[in-house]
Formats: C-alpha cells, structure tokens, sequence
C-alpha cells in the first residue's frame, strides 16, 4: 500500500492494522509504477529484501518431489548426472526460504549464498 509517512510503496501486515479510515481522497498509483507482479518479482513470501542467487541441491530421493514443486517464479531446474536435483532461482527472503527449506530436512544442502546456509543451521 501507499504509505505518506515514506511516500512510498510499503508493505503491511494486515494481523498489525488496528482500524481503519476510508478516505475522501483517490490513490494514484506512483510514478513508475509497474504493477504487483513486477513489485513482488524477486520476493520469497512476504520480506521485502535485496533478491540473492539462490541454488539447492537436493537428494535423490527427493528428486520426484523436487521436481514438480514450485519454489519460485524464476526457478530453473536442472537433474544432475548424480539423480540429485538442483534448483536455482533470484529471491529476497532469506529467513522465510530457511523456514521453507527446514521441511525438506536432510534432503536439501544450500550451495548458495552463504547468508542462506548458515540461516538454515540455525533452525
């Protein structure tokens, strides 16, 4: 949503909105705007943060899964010569990932980045 307070695109957790005010004034979209989908391109969940390089190695026996799960809009995946799959893909959200990954256990090594890797020992 439109924040005055920064004059600019922010997001809001709608469990924190206390009440709200209807407005006799329209909103215009800012300048530049582009659209949700290209505000939202790079996130993973809801954090809003410079996008990573994101790439995971997954096991075989994770493989069928792995493959037909959608983690992100600009994902590639690729089967290695191993059976194990790696999936890599552009994303901000480096917490929320980590708590997607803790599901896949064992089964998941982060390669990249090392901010992911280190989130994901912590759980």
């Amino acid at each position: 949503a439109w924040s005055h307070g920064t004059r600019g695109i922010r997001n809001f957790a709608l469990t924190n909105v206390r009440s709200a005010t209807l407005l006799q004034e329209a909103a215009c979209r800012p300048p530049g705007w582009q659209g949700i989908s290209h505000h939202i391109r790079d996130w993973f969940g809801v954090y809003d943060e410079a996008p990573s390089d994101i790439v995971l190695r997954f096991s075989k026996q994770a493989a069928g899964d792995v493959a037909s799960f959608i983690f992100h809009p600009s994902q590639t995946i690729q089967i290695l010569k191993s059976g194990k799959v790696e999936v890599r893909f552009r994303a901000g959200g480096l917490e929320e990932i980590s708590w997607h990954l803790a599901q896949w256990g064992r089964d998941v090594q982060v390669v990249a980045p090392e901010r992911l890797r280190k989130l994901c020992r912590k759980l």
